[in-house]
């Protein structure tokens, strides 16, 4: 898990603006129990797609795992 997200936070550092990145960041975050990252880039990566109901979703769905 620590290798992936590893991996992640380099391509995110490559490429700032990739949204999908973003959410499987915040997908890992959440997963290893880092909620104000992973609403931090839920909420990033919902500013470059205000329409993916499923960035929605996930960020909902952390909020209420808090």
């Amino acid at each position: 898990m620590d290798e992936c997200e590893h991996l992640m936070i380099k391509a995110h550092d490559i490429n700032p603006t990739d949204c999908e990145v973003k959410v499987i960041l915040g997908v890992l975050y959440n997963v290893s129990r880092s909620m104000d990252e992973a609403i931090t880039m839920f909420k990033q990566a919902a500013q470059l797609n205000p329409t993916d109901y499923l960035i929605w979703n996930k960020i909902g769905a952390t909020l209420v795992s808090f």
